[in-house]
């Protein structure tokens, strides 16, 4: 199955109402948004597959540009699809402000790695660089499975740090404290990490000299 989604005005911006009409879910108005808005389309596609009576297994689920795309493969019912609202209980990710919940949205994988992993990019396939930089950059991420992403800039202005630390020392002492970390193709300053929120404040505030 292969789905594409260009109206990220409406799944990622500020349609809130037509996200409701159409996709039965509200968009979440932070930073967050496009990784929200594909993971509202995830969902969406999920749970119209669910009413015909089939499952759906993400293969690659991204957003570039003006468009998000979705590949996954139709499979047999399995238990509870992995949807719910943001931020539900249990949820340790990046904050989401009062008042902005979001969702209903898709909480589980966005890749398949095994799939990434069996992508090949013949020699002689036009803009071969950049798409074999851009899978790379993919498989990457896969290998962290937790649901929204970290900006850099972001997590020092919720912290009062006046400058953001190099993301190779930030990855460092990630890596040093046990915790996976890798890039966002979301975001150039982005990063995906295990790390509960109070983990990453706590590491990156760690990373500054103390005022």
């Amino acid at each position: 199955l292969s789905v594409t989604a260009t109206d990220t005005a409406v799944l990622a911006g500020p349609e809130r109402d037509a996200c409701l009409e159409r996709y039965g879910a509200r968009p979440l108005r932070t930073y967050l948004c496009r990784e929200a808005g594909l993971r509202i389309l995830l969902a969406h596609i999920a749970s119209v597959a669910a009413r015909e009576g089939q499952g759906i297994h993400p293969l690659l689920c991204y957003g570039r540009d003006h468009h998000f795309r979705i590949y996954a493969q139709l499979t047999a019912p399995g238990p509870a699809l992995p949807i719910q609202e943001v931020p539900f209980p249990g949820y340790t990710g990046p904050p989401v402000p009062e008042g902005r919940r979001g969702g209903p949205l898709w909480t589980g994988a966005l890749f398949d790695r095994g799939f990434l992993h069996r992508i090949e990019v013949p020699a002689s396939a036009e803009q071969g660089p950049a798409v074999r930089a851009w899978l790379e950059l993919l498989r990457e991420e896969s290998a962290v499975e937790r649901i929204f992403y970290y900006e850099i800039g972001e997590v020092c202005k919720s912290r009062g740090l006046p400058q953001p630390p190099r993301r190779d020392r930030i990855f460092s002492s990630f890596r040093a404290a046990g915790w996976k970390v890798a890039r966002t193709h979301f975001d150039p300053s982005g990063f995906r990490t295990d790390a509960p929120w109070a983990e990453v404040a706590a590491l990156i505030t760690g990373l500054l000299p103390a005022r």
